[in-house]
């Protein structure tokens, strides 16, 4: 499957994003939350990955609803129609933000609150 410049890998749930010149290959538990950015996205990877590459985040020129129909089986879940999340990194869930593992606070719009909290708690039973 190759879409917004993030083929998956099936073997092994391997997301190939590229970034200019540039590709990494990143697995999607690995990817913190993905933000729209100027003209594109920044794919914002964990820590561990951060001190193998050297770097804190990826920027992809796709849209963030086409890498979402990709990593939503990877429970991801929009919090606001600017970015969405790995639910593997939500710490704190409260009314109108989240707080991340890494200490990064985003804010939950109200749009997408009720939809959030249902992802959660499908993601936390299973």
């Amino acid at each position: 499957l190759y879409a917004c410049g993030v083929s998956i890998l099936s073997s092994a749930s391997i997301c190939r994003i590229h970034s200019g010149q540039d590709s990494y290959k990143i697995a999607p538990k690995e990817i913190m939350y993905i933000a729209i950015a100027k003209r594109g996205v920044d794919v914002f990877i964990n820590e561990k990955l951060q001190q193998r590459l050297n770097i804190k985040k990826v920027h992809c020129n796709r849209r963030i609803c086409e890498l979402y129909k990709i990593l939503e089986h990877y429970n991801f879940a929009y919090a606001h129609n600017s970015y969405i999340v790995n639910m593997e990194y939500i710490r704190v869930r409260k009314r109108q933000e989240i707080q991340l593992l890494d200490g990064k606070i985003l804010s939950v719009s109200r749009s997408k609150t009720k939809e959030l909290k249902e992802k959660m708690e499908s993601y936390y039973r299973n």
